[in-house]
């Protein structure tokens, strides 16, 4: 009997707590100072359209600015960041991977410090 009313605590506990619903996405602008180009615009969307969790990215030459949708239970910054310095391209403050950045078109390569 005392197990009998512990599984229906237990039943009635779960089926009464919070409802998770779907994860609501978020949206951050990102200082790409490096981009240059259409084209590094479409690589840094390449590369963040390939992390889970990334809903969405735009990459505005002018402004040099990505700005990136994301489910912030699947992904964080710092590996959103993370994606871009691998693409070749600063992001915020995170430096461009060296050996990214050399493989980068020479249109694309910034002369400042990567």
């Amino acid at each position: 009997m005392k197990t009998l009313a512990v599984l229906a605590m237990t039943v009635l506990l779960t089926s009464c707590g919070p409802k998770q619903g779907p994860a609501t996405p978020q949206t951050v602008s990102i200082k790409v100072e490096t981009v240059q180009c259409g084209m590094c615009a479409k690589k840094i969307e390449t590369a963040l359209a390939s992390v889970e969790g990334v809903k969405k990215a735009e990459v505005d030459i002018e402004k040099k600015i990505a700005t990136v949708e994301f489910l912030p239970t699947s992904v964080n910054l710092e590996t959103i960041e993370t994606a871009i310095t691998k693409a070749g391209y600063n992001a915020n403050d995170k430096k461009a991977d060296p050996k990214a950045f050399e493989d980068l078109e020479e249109c694309c390569k910034v002369s400042t410090e990567h």
